[in-house]
This record gives structure tokens, sequence and C-alpha cells, in this order.
């Protein structure tokens, strides 16, 4: 199971983070998950320019092909009056969906399970009529905002009001329960009532459009600029944010920005998919697509109530898991090969793989960690590496050639037997280490300065040993790639294997091939590519372990 669990094509290594890691904490290290929708799967248009989330947990999608849906697992499609583009999404308490397209606004509700649409357009006066596209909706207490680039239209009360501004709007943003605007050409505006209200000094922001407006510290703001970058917004006035994020965001066109657990920003690009950033300004997070997105162009974003954020993007959906327990790191120089073991020890990463082994900077702490790593290939080491433990302070490398005590860079040979598999304490005899080989079992012990070295072969048994266990007992099990598990027992001085039991599809095995084995408090669990299996001395036959097959469900066999 540890060796398919590492061999994944498009990863190098899948890194855990500790459990002891707070749930609002985002990792810096490695890249979070990233679950795709590409347009075959959600089978509307690539562009996808809004999103949003209902209370029911229903995601709604502005595409270029209308309103799409999505439970979880079902997509559902949605077209406009004119089919048009739907650029703009929103949901309200009352369970409704409002769109913005071009020359059109309204809003979708549930009926029969299926969504029904109503337009409000005619409810805009006459002499406001709407000939461009709906870019942003703002649901604000019984009022919803549509902006155009021309006007903004206020909803409430089955009434529509507007509200012009001397110049072309860019767009809409709401932070801190209030409403903001920029005007192109004189800066940003606050919307108070049907008044759009100068903010002294916002011309510092630039031409190149505001495109971001989310709360900071206290009741200040954080401004995103396409081409200018960051600033800050508070009673000093704007602030030019002068930090690594900061110039990421010039060079590749800040697009849109949304905040995460309330101290974390994300920004998508046009040109390099998305950062996250921490209230410092320190990138914490880099995903684009050779990260694993579809798309480098960030059309929208959105968290939800979940920890995922969500990317519309140029070209299909993505959502990243913000949240989950796993992040991975991609080898781009595919110097690796495949990786078959991986271990953390003394600030630093090792990966074994069947090029040889690798080992780079491990340091927690560094904000940039995920992009520090610096893997360079241990002198002497090159070959298949099958296996890596640290026992008793000492890192112990089971390669094709042997088997290895690594100490900093030097790779040095503590057994010549070759195909060092599974090495193990002895729980009856912790002075003592078992490994499995290519050609059967050996022992390790440690000599005068305290380091493990080869011991002796154990007699009698040959069998090629990919894994290996002891027992509660004190027997040894091993497991055969092809043939099966052994059960062996030792001579008290650990020479010779006596009472060999050989198991297979006639004892309760479903095949004889793969079959891996942990020792779970105290116990031996099976795995195979049928699930989880426990042995049963009375019997002496394999059955399921429906308890823990059930929890797990389809990952059981995932061997």
């Amino acid at each position: 199971m540890k060796d398919s669990f590492f061999k994944l094509v498009f990863l190098v290594v899948l890194l855990f983070v500790s459990n002891n890691a707070s749930s609002d904490e985002i990792q810096s290290i490695g890249v979070p998950y990233v679950q795709n929708y590409p347009k075959s799967a959600y089978l509307a248009g690539n562009q996808n320019w809004s999103i949003a989330k209902d209370k029911e947990g229903i995601m709604y999608f502005g595409n270029a092909e209308g309103l799409l849906t999505f439970d979880g697992k079902y997509w559902q499609q949605y077209k406009m009056p004119n089919r048009q583009i739907v650029r703009s999404v929103a949901t309200s308490g009352d369970g409704k969906i409002y769109t913005g397209s071009f020359g059109e606004f309204g809003f979708w509700s549930y009926q029969d399970k299926k969504l029904t649409y109503k337009s409000l357009v005619k409810l805009i006066p006459k002499s406001n009529k709407l000939t461009d596209e709906i870019w942003k909706i703002y649901v604000h207490g019984k009022k919803v905002l549509f902006q155009s680039f021309s006007t903004i239209y206020v909803y409430e009360n089955n009434k529509i009001s507007v509200v012009k501004a001397p110049n072309a709007l860019l767009f809409l943003h709401q932070a801190n329960n209030k409403t903001y605007v920029e005007i192109l050409g004189n800066g940003l505006f606050e919307l108070q009532g049907n008044k759009l209200i100068e903010l002294p000094g916002s011309k510092v922001l630039g031409s190149s459009g505001i495109l971001s407006v989310l709360p900071y510290k206290g009741s200040s703001l954080i401004i995103g600029t396409s081409k200018n970058g960051l600033f800050i917004y508070d009673e000093n006035g704007f602030t030019p944010f002068n930090t690594p994020a900061n110039n990421f965001l010039k060079t590749f066109q800040l697009n849109n920005g949304v905040r995460i657990l309330n101290k974390y920003y994300a920004y998508g690009t046009i040109l390099n998919g998305l950062i996250i950033i921490d209230e410092n300004g320190n990138i914490v997070q880099r995903i684009n697509k050779s990260s694993g997105l579809q798309n480098n162009t960030v059309l929208s974003l959105y968290a939800d109530n979940e920890q995922n954020l969500w990317a519309g993007l140029d070209n299909g959906i993505d959502r990243i898991e913000l949240n989950s327990p796993l992040y991975f790191y991609f080898d781009k120089t595919g110097q690796f090969g495949t990786v078959y073991s991986s271990i953390i020890t003394q600030g630093k990463i090792y990966l074994g793989t069947n090029q040889g082994l690798f080992v780079s900077n491990w340091i927690p702490a560094n904000g940039n960690l995920f992009n520090n790593f610096d893997f360079r290939l241990v002198p002497n080491s090159q070959g298949q590496v099958w296996d890596l433990s640290v026992i008793d302070g000492q890192l112990i490398c089971g390669h094709n050639d042997g088997t290895y005590n690594i100490v900093g860079n030097s790779f040095e040979k503590i057994s010549n037997i070759s195909g060092g598999w599974t090495i193990k304490k002895l729980q009856s005899n912790p002075n003592y280490l078992i490994q499995g080989t290519y050609t059967g079992l050996v022992i390790y012990a440690k000599d005068a300065s305290g380091k493990w070295k080869f011991s002796h072969k154990i007699n009698d048994f040959g069998e090629p040993s990919r894994y290996v266990e002891q027992d509660s007992k004190g027997d040894i099990w091993v497991s055969h790639a092809y043939k099966g598990l052994y059960k062996l027992t030792l001579t008290p001085d650990l020479k010779t294997a006596k009472n060999i039991q050989f198991y297979n599809e006639t004892n309760g095995l479903p095949s004889n091939y793969n079959v891996n084995m942990f020792n779970v408090e105290n116990r031996i669990i099976f795995s195979s590519d049928a699930g989880f299996l426990v042995y049963d001395e009375i019997s002496n036959k394999f059955s399921k372990y429906d308890a823990l097959n059930k929890s797990l469900g389809s990952f059981s066999a995932s061997n």
C-alpha cells in the first residue's frame, strides 16, 4: 500500500499537514488539492465570470452560455432569455439567485426543483434604458445593487432607482458594510444612499483599474489595482503595500480578490493563476497551471463557508481545498522519476526514488517553503531506493544495491545484501532490526558506537520479502509480492526460521498478489486490492475487516 500510495504519475510527494495545525491556517507547505471541473464535466461555455453559493449549499456560476448550478454531484445549465453570457451572479437569504448579462438582469427561483427566471428590466425607469453588461451584483440588506459600466441600478421593494456618475464606472465593491465604485478618471467613491462620495486622494491608485476592495485590519481597506498593485486605505489615506506580493500582482496583472478566514487574501491574475497572501503581504501560496489549475487566467474567485476557494477560469472551474490535510509538491523538472518513500528528519526532507535518494531543507516556519525546495541527489545514491526509516535517530535507506546509513550527505553501506525492503525493530527484542530483502530476511544489531550494522542473514528462508511485521506472539509475517503470505517462528538466537506456514487464496486471501500489512495497536492488519483483512488463528483463515472497510469506503481498496 505504501508503494502504490507514492507511485503517482503527477505527484512527487504527498505532504501531510500536522493534525495539530489549526483549521483556520492556510499551509505554506506544498500546494493544496485542486479539483478540476473542465468544460467536459459541466457541458457549458469555457469562461466562468462569477460565482456564488446559496444557503442550501448549491453553487452557481455565471458562464459564457448561461447560469450553471452544481450540487456537488450534478451540473445543470439554465439559459438567459436571449442566451446571453451571465457576467454576474449573487444569492440572497430568501432563496433568490440574481444574475446579470447584456441588457438584462433579474432573479431565478426554484419551482418543482427547477429554476425559473424573472426579469427586472421592465422596472427600470424609461429614461435609463439598460444597454450594456451587468458586471457586478451585491445583495445589501433589502437592496440588490446591479452595476453596469454606466449605471448602478438599485432594486428594492419591487422598484428600481438609478445612480448615475459623471464618467464611466468600472466595478462595484463591498467591504465593511460599505459600497465602493471606481469612476474612471476620478478615483474611488463610496455609495451613500443614491450619492457617490469621493474618497480623497484615491487618484493615487492610478488609472489601470480598481479590481478588488476588501476589509483589512480594523476599519481599513486593502485595495487591489490591475497594474499598480496593492494599497492600504486607512485614516492616513492611501499607502502602497510594498511587499513581494505587490510585485507579483503588478507583473501578472491582478484581476480579482477575495478575503479568506478573515486574515488571508486570494488574488486572481490574468497571466499567472492566483496567490494567497497573509495580512503582512507574505505570499503563502502560489497556485497556477503548473501546480494544478486548468488555466492561468482567473476571471472570478469565491470563498465558500467550507474553506474551499473556487476559481472561475478562462477555461474551466477549479475548487481549491484550503482545509484539506493533503498538500502536494510537483516535480516540474522530472528528475525524480517515481517516488517510493519519503521522510522528514532533522530539518530535511528525503525522497527515495527509482533514480536515487534526493534531499532538501525542510523549514515549516518559512512561508515560502514550497517554492524553496532545492532537491539534490545524495552522492553515490543513484539507483532504486525502496525504503526510508528513522530508527533510534538513525536514517536507514533500503536500496537495490544494499542498505545504507545516511548522515548528512554521507551514504554509508551497512549491508551488501541486495534489495533492502521494509526494516523494523523486533518487538520481542528491540536491540535488533529485521529487514525483508530480495532473498529473504536479515538481522541488524548495533555496533560499539551505537550504529546499526548488518548482523546475519536468517537461515532456511530465502523468499523475496517485500513487507515484514511481527505479531504479538513474536511470529514474523512476510508478504511475497506475488505468492501470498508467510508466517515464521524464529529460533531464540534469531538465526533460523522454523515452523514456516504459507497462506494464499485457499486460506481466504482475495488474491495472492500485492498483500500488504500493518501493525495497529499490536494487531496485524492486512490490506489487499479487495480491502482490509484480519487473520483468525482458530480457523487459520483470513476474513474481511468489515468495520474498517466500511469506515474507509472506496479508500479501503486503494492498496
